[in-house]
């Protein structure tokens, strides 16, 4: 009987992308849509690039406010908007806490490199969603259910594949980086000291802030694609 229950039901959805300086809904990214998807089920949705999926997956989950429609998952009401023929609103909005909800609906984005931050380790990325939702007691059982789930997807759990080498908390390479890096972008120190130590977090979004011909971007680019600290 389970299997055949309704884990999500949509029930004419519509988002609307308001546009500056022009009057009316804007535009009309998800239109009308609604579906019903059972426990257990996998439902796949087709269309041209731009028709509005994602959009559509974004907004079920309510990364994007839905403008109207109703979501219902499993059993209970998360979201739910009535507008009229004037596009204004008709009767109580409905829009629950989402943050009980994200441990049990989940999107996986298509392009990691917009999707995980470069910045953080493995580990990092994986303990913060514990950190969110409190899912461990003490940080030695934060860190075995770390080690657990990247062994579960064949990931080391130490070293630079799991946990990750974490250049913020080498103070050696830090300072050596401040030190060899500060001349290329500004006078002021708080800026040198800060700009610098981007590229330590994120070598391949910062070099390009830098003249490649310089004498301090060929230093910072040894230092940093060598690590000789």
């Amino acid at each position: 009987m389970s299997e055949n229950k309704i884990l999500l039901e949509v029930q004419d959805l519509k988002k609307y992308f308001p546009v500056k300086g022009t009057k009316g809904p804007g535009v009309q990214a998800v239109e009308s849509v609604s579906l019903f998807i059972h426990r257990g089920e996998t439902l796949g949705l087709v269309g041209e690039s731009g028709c509005g999926k994602t959009t559509l997956g974004r907004t079920i989950l309510r990364l994007h406010e839905p403008t109207s429609g109703k979501i219902i998952y499993d059993g209970e009401t998360i979201f739910e908007r009535t507008l009229d023929a004037a596009g204004k609103p008709v009767g109580q909005k409905v829009a629950v806490n989402m943050l009980p909800y994200r441990r049990k609906m989940q999107i996986i984005f298509q392009d990691p490199s917009a999707s995980l931050d470069p910045r953080m380790t493995v580990g990092e990325i994986i303990g913060e969603a514990l950190d969110i939702h409190k899912l461990y007691g003490s940080k030695q059982e934060r860190t075995d259910r770390i080690k657990e789930l990247l062994g579960q997807v064949g990931l080391q759990s130490g070293g630079r594949g799991a946990d990750g080498f974490d250049h913020r908390k080498n103070a050696p390479l830090k300072n050596k980086c401040v030190q060899k890096c500060h001349s290329y972008t500004t006078t002021n120190p708080a800026k040198r000291k800060a700009r610098a130590w981007s590229l330590i977090l994120c070598p391949p979004a910062a070099y390009p802030l830098m003249n490649r011909r310089s004498a301090a971007w060929a230093k910072c680019a040894r230092i940093l694609k060598t690590q000789s600290y």
